[in-house]
């Protein structure tokens, strides 16, 4: 698998897939020193894999406590049933979230 993840505005510090459960498509966890998670899904089969969620500090204001992700992550992994991420800030803080994949629209 070759593929170029374009998003993070700084060093990508961790890469963790999502546990492959009843043949979804592969999903990719992202942690960065930028102050986010990323999670990521191919668009075809070309290559192109883009950002479908972002979490943490990304663009927020500089400040908060030193346990806070104030320095970034250093590393990000997905629960064992797929739908949690867990982040691990520099200054020490762990981040808990849930993720919820989107339903498929309706054609009728």
């Amino acid at each position: 698998l070759e593929a170029i993840l374009i998003g993070h505005e700084d060093i990508v510090t961790d890469l963790s897939w999502k546990p492959n459960f009843k043949g979804e498509a592969p999903c990719l966890l992202s942690s960065s020193m930028d102050r986010c998670v990323m999670i990521w899904a191919a668009e075809g089969t070309d290559g192109v894999w883009s950002p479908i969620a972002r979490v943490g500090s990304a663009g927020g204001l500089l400040g908060g406590s030193i346990g806070s992700s104030l320095l970034g992550f250093v590393g990000a992994i997905w629960s064992s049933s797929g739908n949690k991420i867990i982040g691990h800030g520099y200054g020490g803080a762990i981040y808990f979230w849930s993720y919820h994949a989107p339903e498929a629209t309706s054609t009728e």
